[in-house]
């Protein structure tokens, strides 16, 4: 099954921060951080249901060796992966709660 990528407005945003921060702090790490980030998408779409539910029906692959995860949903019925964004694993774990949140 070819399943398609969906991307929240919010992921392009965040990935540009965490891009944009490597390249102020490590700019050595840019290229790499860019590469993890495609890997952590194509792990997701070679299959999707590999990686654990952590939150409700939300999924999270790691990016590479960085601190991020790209949180995502299976939209099965869509033959979609909809990427809400990436989030540092070591800061406010409230953040990604408010995200996932479903009622």
């Amino acid at each position: 099954m070819t399943w398609q990528l969906i991307s929240s407005p919010d992921f392009d945003r965040l990935a540009d921060a965490a891009r944009d921060w490597y390249a102020e702090v490590a700019p050595e790490q840019v290229a790499f951080f860019e590469s993890d980030l495609e890997q952590a998408a194509k792990a997701i779409l070679d299959d999707p249901f590999l990686h654990r539910v952590r939150r409700g029906n939300w999924r999270a692959v790691k990016v590479g060796k960085f601190p991020y995860l790209m949180w995502y949903q299976v939209l099965a019925a869509r033959n979609s992966v909809f990427v809400l964004g990436i989030y540092h694993q070591h800061r406010n774990p409230d953040i990604i709660a408010k995200r996932t949140h479903t009622d």
